[in-house]
């Protein structure tokens, strides 16, 4: 699930989930460093076969007990990737983050997909008068070569542009704030 509580209030009430349905057998190995003074970093190699999960509901609160995935289906086949990490800082305590994530898969690792992504994400909170806050979320992402569909840049639903059906938008960049 992208939002687990999220997801469960809204199939609950809404009968209709925000979730991007993916069924995903493997494993990964890697290395993390949390110790330094520049950031958290991360190295690690994954193998992985994916294919689409459909999802119905037939209750809903207040919903109409419509299909939960509206979601693009996956693109079923065999994912092998290495992805590095850096974060900096945290929302919660620091009251300002930032990541960068490279993937990169196929080619000599195998797999049934070849491409890059590229996501970079930046947030600042601030507290104002009457313990209200304002959070500003900043998010970048390009992909290319021949992704599957699940790792294309995407837009819309709860998650990035309320208002539009979950992954309205799909794409090779993304760009929301």
């Amino acid at each position: 699930a992208d939002e687990v509580g999220e997801d469960l209030l809204t199939a609950f009430f809404g009968s209709d989930a925000e979730e991007n349905y993916i069924h995903r057998r493997g494993g990964w190995i890697g290395l993390s460093w949390e110790g330094s003074p520049v950031g958290k970093w991360s190295l690690r190699a994954e193998a992985a076969t994916e294919d689409s999960v459909r999802r119905r509901t037939d209750y809903g609160l207040f919903g109409s007990e419509r299909d939960m995935s509206p979601n693009l289906p996956v693109d079923s086949g065999r994912d092998r990737a290495i992805e590095g990490t850096w974060e900096l800082g945290s929302v919660l305590s620091g009251r300002q983050a930032i990541a960068l994530r490279h993937r990169v898969a196929g080619g000599a690792l195998g797999g049934d997909f070849a491409y890059s992504r590229f996501a970079a994400n930046a947030s600042a909170r601030r507290f104002l008068v009457l313990n209200h806050e304002a959070v500003v979320d900043l998010a970048y992402v390009r992909v290319g070569g021949r992704p599957p569909g699940q790792r294309l840049a995407d837009l819309g639903g709860l998650g990035t542009v309320r208002g539009f059906q979950p992954r309205a938008r799909v794409g090779t960049e993304s760009l929301r704030a």
